[in-house]
């Protein structure tokens, strides 16, 4: 049972460095190919936002995945498959940018300025979603801290985007701000992924000794 337990902690411990040197990559990648791209980060379309939007789309992909392992339990069946939801849903609108074409925008554009609403209420559905979960799964400590980096880089990256003059002012200069904003966000999403990832695996790892 120990050989078991040491296995699954090696197996995870190398997905770990995997994903940070998969997660360098990227992100290299990532502002290379923006720069390239001669836009801002913050233009529609930006590659940032389809980089995002995939990490998003991944996340609602290993969800599934995870749905698929608990069909014995059904709350968490639904309380994944909700999570696949959304996030699939959030990738979307990452790529077309559905949420500024609404109704709604040019009045939230008046009370908050830009789109902070919509960054606010995801805010702190993230971490009532965090706190859910790890209440429900009881997520080891590894998946955890991973769930509060994602967190932490996902408050960083509200607060650079609130302190570009609609709530506050930060003392950067506005392209600056708009990049830094930018790579929190895709930082904050690679985070959130590897905790799902880590929490699959140990699912997976589990179920094979059983």
């Amino acid at each position: 049972m120990k050989i078991n337990a040491d296995n699954q902690i090696d197996q995870q411990r190398i997905l770990i460095y995997l994903l940070l040197l998969f997660y360098l990559v990227y992100l290299i990648c990532a502002v290379l190919l923006q720069i390239k791209s001669h836009k801002l980060p913050s233009k529609a379309g930006s590659v940032f936002d389809v980089l995002t939007g995939s990490l998003l789309m991944m996340i609602s992909m290993i969800s599934i995945l995870i749905v698929t392992q608990r069909f014995n339990n059904i709350p968490k069946l639904f309380l994944w498959l909700g999570v696949s939801v959304v996030a699939g849903a959030l990738a979307i609108d990452e790529w077309f940018e559905f949420h500024e074409k609404t109704r709604f925008a040019e009045a939230a554009w008046w009370a908050f300025g830009d789109d902070d609403y919509i960054k606010i209420a995801l805010w702190f559905c993230a971490g009532l979603g965090i706190y859910i979960l790890h209440k429900i799964e009881k997520f080891s400590k590894k998946v955890l801290v991973m769930f509060l980096i994602g967190f932490l880089f996902q408050s960083v990256y509200l607060v650079i985007d609130m302190g570009d003059g609609d709530f506050f002012t930060l003392p950067f200069s506005k392209n600056v701000l708009i990049w830094a904003e930018e790579i929190m966000e895709l930082i904050s999403m690679q985070s959130y992924l590897a905790s799902i990832l880590l929490f699959h695996q140990k699912l997976y790892m589990s179920s094979k000794d059983s």
